[in-house]
């Protein structure tokens, strides 16, 4: 997710879906009124430092799981069978919280 609800307008338009991929991060953060705001803020530093410790492609994975896209449509998209989907939704969350300490 990103750290900060504000993008260049070249981020937001410069590519398909652009500001749709955008306006479901922000959505997904305003609905959030149940995480501390300490947490949120440790959140929104940390996951783009952490979303940097992986390839452009797993970074395109990670992005496209937390805007819910189901295993079966991933595993389309990346060309791998729904259970390699499902290993790496494993990997990511182990590293996240490896990560996190």
């Amino acid at each position: 997710m990103p750290a900060s609800p504000r993008v260049s307008h070249e981020s937001l338009y410069s590519k398909v879906h652009g500001q749709r991929e955008h306006d479901v991060f922000e959505e997904r953060l305003q609905d959030n009124t149940v995480t501390p705001v300490p947490e949120q803020v440790a959140f929104r530093l940390d996951f783009p430092e952490w979303l940097k410790s992986w390839t452009e492609r797993d970074r395109r994975i990670i992005q496209d799981m937390a805007r819910n896209e189901r295993t079966f449509d991933l595993a389309k998209k990346y060309g791998c069978c729904p259970a390699r989907i499902s290993q790496k939704r494993d990997e990511y969350k182990e590293d996240w919280q490896r990560f996190c300490g």
